[in-house]
This record gives C-alpha cells, sequence and structure tokens, in this order.
C-alpha cells in the first residue's frame, strides 16, 4: 500500500507539472486544504508578456494546423528560457505568453533575470528562424515587454478551478 500510495503521489506531482511549474505543483502537494490555497499575497514581481507580431495575418495564411505547430514550436523554445531563469509561466494568451518572475519564490535575481530570459529569447528565435526559413516558413518577429512592481500573487478562481497567477498594475 505504501508503495502504491507514493507512486500515486509522483504521478500527481508529474501531471501537474505539465501544466504549471514544478515548484509550484510540489508547493500545492504539501499545501493540503485547497481552500487555504485560494488568495494571494502582495510581493514585488517582474513581468515578461512577449508575443508574435503580425500573428492574425501568418495564421490566416498558413492555417490552423500549421498554427499549432507554430506556435508549439515557439512556445517551447520561450518557455524553456523562463525556465532556466527560475521565472514560471503563468499563462498563454493566444499567441502570448505572460511570464512572472519573483513568484512563488522571491529572489534578488528576480529582474536581473527577466531580463536575461528576454535577451536569450531573441537569439532563440534568431536560431528558430534559421530552421523555419530553411523549411521554407515564415520568419516569426516578436515584441517583448518587462514590467516590475507590486503584484498580488496566487491563486484566483474557485475551489474548483483556479489559476496561479499575479493582478496589479505592474501586469497591466
Amino acid at each position: 500500500i505504501m508503495v502504491e500510495d507514493i507512486s500515486s503521489e509522483k504521478r500527481m506531482k508529474s501531471t501537474m507539472s505539465r501544466y504549471m511549474d514544478p515548484a509550484l505543483a510540489e508547493q500545492m502537494m504539501e499545501g493540503g486544504d485547497s481552500d487555504d490555497f485560494l488568495g494571494g499575497k502582495s510581493t514585488e514581481a517582474t513581468i515578461l508578456f512577449s508575443d508574435i507580431r503580425s500573428f492574425t495575418t501568418i495564421s490566416e495564411k498558413i492555417g490552423a494546423r500549421a498554427t499549432v505547430a507554430m506556435l508549439n514550436e515557439y512556445f517551447s523554445g520561450m518557455v524553456d528560457l523562463i525556465d532556466q531563469y527560475d521565472g514560471i509561466l503563468d499563462k498563454y494568451i493566444g499567441d502570448a505568453i505572460m511570464a512572472v518572475f519573483g513568484a512563488p519564490f522571491i529572489t534578488d535575481q528576480d529582474a536581473e533575470n527577466a531580463v536575461l530570459a528576454a535577451w536569450d529569447m531573441f537569439d532563440v528565435l534568431d536560431a528558430l528562424n534559421r530552421e523555419r526559413m530553411a523549411r521554407g516558413d515564415a520568419e516569426i518577429k516578436i515584441g517583448l515587454g518587462l514590467n516590475t512592481g507590486d503584484v498580488v500573487v496566487g491563486n484566483i478562481g474557485s475551489a474548483r478551478r483556479m489559476d496561479y497567477t499575479v493582478i496589479g498594475d505592474a501586469v497591466n
């Protein structure tokens, strides 16, 4: 029975880590009652936004299946960088990425890590575009923005379904 409980917990943690930052999944698994986990706390964080320029025009031209393939290819490299620099993917908003540096765990390097991740995103994008153009696919261009400020970070939603996110003027 003990072995079954441990492997069940590992499977749950592995599944949750596909939908959220692994450190956050760990925190939630240890947290106990989900009612206690709703809400948030005030903190300073750096928010990174990135979106694909002329996305609507590109997606209309290449169709839905090719758009999904393009987004998955693009997001894979970008999210790896966010993770590498201790940020968390907050959400995908269509072709956009919203990432947070400084939540759920704060460090002295959060703003710097966000800038380094943003800078490296352009390098990863250059490499991706070389591959895409060699295949005859359209080049991807992005816009990117960063902002540091006070936010409320935590779970927003209901006891049945919630999102871990940040709210505040620094996000807007």
